[in-house]
């Protein structure tokens, strides 16, 4: 059985990717990327919900998104 809570990020297929905010970003939230979910953390601070983002890189278990 596998465990995972979010699929493995794979940073060269998704960097560049647009992702929707799915909770406030305070400044890690969850973000939805072509259907998908991903914890994520946006260094400019709060981000409400629905707000559309840029993946601009990964740490770890979580991308990095910025505002376009």
């Amino acid at each position: 059985m596998d465990a995972t809570s979010q699929p493995p990020l794979a940073a060269a297929d998704i960097v560049g990717k647009m992702a929707e905010a799915e909770t406030p970003l305070v400044p890690t939230g969850y973000v939805r990327v072509e259907g998908r979910r991903y914890e994520a953390f946006c260094p400019a601070g709060h981000v409400a919900k629905g707000a559309m983002l840029r993946v601009a890189g990964q740490d770890n278990f979580r991308l990095i998104v910025t505002k376009p």
